[in-house]
């Protein structure tokens, strides 16, 4: 999410085909975009095309997961309007005249920043599952898997097996699926055995992948844990050395991003894409140590208002984050998290810098 005009791109469409989607009401924390959670209990299209009954279990407790967002208002106090300016307000309906970009880009003092409360909690992070497009602009991609792998069909089938390392060519014509010596009028899916990785055009993803016809479309989705998918988002979106609370303060807005999505599914096949038009997901490439840490010492924290989830928008400077998203409103300047994290701030004061009148909330079971 850090590229310039892809990132105006993705504003670009979101209002053009505002009225396409699905109408949920939407709230603005000092203008970013938030999905309240009565939204959340119909994402019945992440229950779409399972092969297996642990399959749709899975995405079950993922639901479970998400309708129990807990710790909104961690004080226990009924929620006050905040006395900043930039207050979070009901959202308006744009008007004829926009603000200059000197004005977009005038943020509050970081002196003033409040410092967010983390939600207490005695249980881990729930495992979600996400779905991501990593391919969905042509006929044909390249897959294996690192440790060999099971392809099956929806029902849970096996066809077969390909061997470790070994790519196979898969091909999408007129609603059907050709790999090697297999057609399917269906979707397919690739499991990696012993816990490996699946290889999409020799790139190496966890989770497993469905693969899915579209006339002469062929998508390739991740089904991948969340906090796994961070991990890459957070390494692909933020150099791993920068400070860690700056790392820390990404991969709450990507968490809560990721999040929105899952609830407002861009496809009836995948959440979200893995480009810049989205947030960016390499896969196991953009891992590291370092990000990782930032990912585990977040885990379960997003960004809430009055019990909707901020899609939490980002980009790399204040001037692209004028540009892409100035009309929204809030939106975390990467850099300037890194300048806020070298001054001694911590996530939790950078988070609330950027997106202001949001609190931390935390996912349960």
């Amino acid at each position: 999410m850090t590229d310039r005009s892809a990132t105006a791109e993705r504003t670009a469409e979101r209002v053009l085909n505002g009225s396409q989607r699905r109408q949920a009401r939407r709230w603005l924390v000092g203008g970013a975009i938030v999905l309240p959670l009565v939204t959340l209990w119909g994402v019945n299209s992440l229950r779409q095309s399972q092969p297996n009954a642990a399959e749709l279990q899975a995405i079950q407790d993922s639901e479970q997961a998400l309708e129990r967002l807990l710790s909104v208002n961690p004080t226990g106090n009924p929620t006050a309007t905040p006395a900043s300016p930039n207050a979070a307000v009901p959202a308006q309906p744009p008007t004829g005249s926009s603000p200059s970009a000197a004005s977009r880009t005038a943020l509050p003092d970081p002196r003033s920043a409040p410092t967010l409360t983390i939600p207490s909690s005695d249980q881990p992070a729930p495992a979600l599952l996400i779905r991501v497009a990593i391919a969905r602009d042509g006929s044909q991609v390249t897959v294996g898997s690192q440790t060999g792998g099971y392809l099956t069909r929806e029902d849970g089938q096996i066809l077969g097996t390909l061997p470790a390392g070994e790519a196979a060519s898969v091909t999408a014509q007129a609603g059907r699926l050709r790999l090697a010596s297999w057609t399917s009028g269906g979707p397919l899916w690739l499991q990696p055995a012993q816990g490996g990785a699946v290889l999409v055009n020799s790139k190496p993803y966890r989770g497993k992948l469905k693969l899915i016809a579209e006339g002469d479309r062929l998508i390739a989705v991740n089904y991948v844990d969340l906090e796994q998918y961070l991990v890459s988002v957070v390494g692909s979106e933020m150099p791993a050395s920068w400070p860690l609370e700056a790392l820390k303060a990404q991969a709450v807005a990507a968490r809560s991003y990721a999040i929105a999505h899952m609830a407002r599914p861009a496809s009836a096949y995948f959440d979200l894409g893995s480009t810049t038009r989205w947030q960016v997901y390499s896969g196991i490439n953009s891992e590291t140590g370092r990000v990782e840490q930032a990912v585990r010492k977040t885990a379960g924290l997003l960004l809430s208002y009055r019990g909707g989830i901020v899609e939490s928008l980002y980009a790399a400077t204040n001037e692209i984050v004028a540009e892409a998203h100035g009309h929204l409103g809030a939106s975390m300047s990467q850099h300037g998290a890194r300048e806020l994290a070298e001054q001694g701030f911590d996530f939790t004061r950078i988070l609330g810098n950027y997106y202001r009148g949001a609190q931390l909330a935390r996912l349960s079971l």
